[in-house]
């Protein structure tokens, strides 16, 4: 694992890039959610400039400009500062059921059911579908029609076959806002599981199981990163496999397979539970461990040596070991690699099955 072999930028996580897209994606549907209510409002507004007579205009244009106000001033910032939290959920609830209520108060005031603002009940149906949880489209639409019926019970004068209609249409545009919700949520699922899937296979070893080669440097780069902040040490094993490529030449690639999964799995017996492993070249793996000093580093080493001459493999098979800690704020993390990687070539030199500890040599 020479320190020139190993790239010196750390790539930006995967799940810190689908954090932000996420974040960024939800804000942006604040901002459009804001900007549709906004010009709805404004449509409402004309309406009601067109209509001076209907009942009750003076109250309901009074309650359709606090609506812009409040929309603009207090409920998209506060989302804004939101999409990214636990709240996200209730946030957007709330938001989908304050507007059905300002909708059905405004037809109830505009005449009940022989009000046109009846069917724009509809609206937080559909605003729902885009991304909401199924569930919760279910809810909005099954509270869309119960103001609607409401809205019908105390103004009944619209026409029971006006009414009905209506009624069917909300009853539809619900029904199918909360399958087309159903099915983003199960095409949702399905990317999911597929981009999981493609980063485990990008930061995982496919053979072993434990870290690429990519994903522990990146690890060990934020474990230095860390270190420095916070002042505490941390150290590295490298280990190699014993004459393996004559264990391949000699048994074949499948026995070496079986031979790299054993000392994998002895590795994390052995580790401990913070203990990251990686596997950095084709018979070469690397050991972090976080908050570790030189006296701890050699005894969680002996004791990745001991499990691997105690599992059982196809042939025998031996490994060499070598280990650095860092220093302190000075120490940089390629003079730890560089260190570790002496250590293993000075345990190689020395023979079989050895483990030397950098700060020991001289």
């Amino acid at each position: 694992m020479p320190a020139r072999d190993l790239p010196e930028r750390p790539e930006i996580r995967t799940d810190q890039l689908e954090e932000r897209q996420a974040g960024a994606f939800w804000r942006r549907h604040v901002d459009t959610g804001a900007g549709a209510f906004v010009l709805g409002a404004i449509a409402l507004l004309v309406y009601f400039w067109l209509t001076p007579r209907g009942p009750d205009r003076g109250v309901l244009e009074i309650l359709t400009a606090a609506s812009i106000a409040f929309w603009i001033f207090v409920f998209a910032p506060i989302g804004r500062r939101l999409v990214g939290t636990k709240w996200r959920r209730a946030f957007f609830m709330t938001w989908s059921l304050s507007t059905l209520a300002v909708l059905a108060i405004g037809a109830g005031l505009d005449g009940g059911s022989r009000s046109p603002l009846g069917v724009l009940l509809v609206l937080p149906v559909l605003y729902a579908a885009l991304v909401y949880p199924p569930t919760d489209v279910a809810v909005m639409a099954l509270l869309a029609e119960l103001a609607y019926v409401l809205l019908v019970v105390t103004e009944p004068s619209n026409g029971a076959s006006r009414s009905l209609v209506t009624g069917v249409m909300l009853a539809l545009a619900g029904g199918i806002s909360w399958m087309a919700a159903v099915n983003r949520f199960v095409r949702e699922r399905a990317r999911a599981k597929l981009s999981a899937r493609l980063r485990e296979m990008a930061t995982h070893d496919g053979l072993t199981g434990c870290l690429s080669y990519r994903a522990f440097r990146d690890a060990l780069e934020a474990e230095a990163v860390r270190a420095k902040r916070y002042l505490r040490p941390f150290s590295l094993i490298i280990a190699d496999l014993d004459s393996f490529k004559s264990i391949n030449d000699t048994y074949g690639h499948d026995v070496g397979d079986q031979i790299v999964r054993g000392v994998v799995r002895a590795f994390r017996t052995g580790a401990r539970a913070p203990d990251l492993v990686g596997r950095i070249g084709g018979d070469e793996f690397a050991i972090l461990l976080p908050e570790t000093t030189s006296v701890r580093v050699e005894q969680v080493a002996r004791r990745l040596q001991m499990h691997v001459r105690e599992s059982k493999m196809p042939v025998p098979v031996t490994v060499s070991y070598g280990t650095a800690t860092w220093f302190g704020s000075g120490d940089d993390l390629e003079d730890v690699i560089r260190r570790a990687d002496q250590a293993l070539y000075a345990a190689k030199h020395a023979g079989r099955d050895q483990l030397f500890v950098w700060e020991s040599l001289g």
